[in-house]
């Protein structure tokens, strides 16, 4: 389940919250169509519970994923 999900004026990227794996796979979906991207032109870092999405293109971090499924 997707639980948030919102544009960071002041980073300049998305930051999300999911549930599930259901709820990470529409975040991702949203954010790249959102900006335009195909899967290929992102990187995707795992730090612990988080996923970032990196745009190869840019250079520019466009969105973290907080996977709560993920804590332990």
């Amino acid at each position: 389940m997707l639980r948030e999900l919102v544009w960071d004026n002041v980073c300049g990227r998305w930051n999300a919250v999911v549930d599930d794996e259901k709820g990470y796979q529409y975040a991702v979906k949203f954010i790249l169509e959102m900006e335009g991207l195909k899967p290929e032109d992102v990187e995707f870092y795992e730090d612990g519970d988080t996923v970032i999405l990196h745009d190869t293109l840019a250079d520019w971090d466009i969105g973290l994923i907080l996977r709560r499924d993920k804590r332990g």
